[in-house]
């Protein structure tokens, strides 16, 4: 029986015997890393669009809130209220994860519209992965989240 030929492309990308082990467990670990990074950008994302989500939440619950009352004390507490009842931390390291950016109540006849901004500073899933490798401190790593709702001004039209 005649040997085959094979393909030059396939000479190249043959490793030798000797270090097949070796090139398999090299593969391996490197496969097993890049496999670990992507599936922690993919939770990171994930946990990500969730946050986003409450701090929606939040931003219409202060529009509505503007909308009937008019006070941006009040609307700054129901922002606030809902990022604890939806889980959010709002504090991080003594720092204030959160802010109404900004509360605007329209009157005028053609717009009356009550519109918030929330901005929302999520820390990272995992802050604490610098202590595993012998940092004193966890990382204060945040990623900014801004979120703005409008709602029908309730006011103009008499309550």
């Amino acid at each position: 029986m005649r040997k085959r030929k094979t393909a030059y492309w396939i000479g190249v990308l043959r490793l030798r015997e000797g270090n097949t082990a070796l090139a398999s467990l090299y593969t391996e670990l490197i496969n097993t890393t890049i496999g670990l990074i992507l599936f922690g950008m993919v939770v990171t994302f994930g946990a990500l669009m969730i946050v986003r989500q409450e701090v929606l939440n939040a931003a219409v619950a202060g529009a509505q809130t503007a909308a009937v009352t008019e006070d941006t004390a009040q609307v700054e507490q129901v922002v606030e209220d809902v990022l604890d009842s939806e889980g959010l931390p709002t504090t991080y390291q003594g720092v204030t994860l959160y802010s109404v950016r900004e509360t605007n109540i329209s009157n005028s006849g053609s717009d009356p519209i009550a519109t918030v901004t929330v901005e929302y500073h999520a820390p990272i899933p995992f802050p604490n992965l610098l202590v595993v490798f012998g940092q004193d401190k966890p990382m204060p790593l945040t990623l900014p989240i801004v979120v703005s709702n409008s709602f029908l001004n309730q006011s103009y039209f008499g309550g």
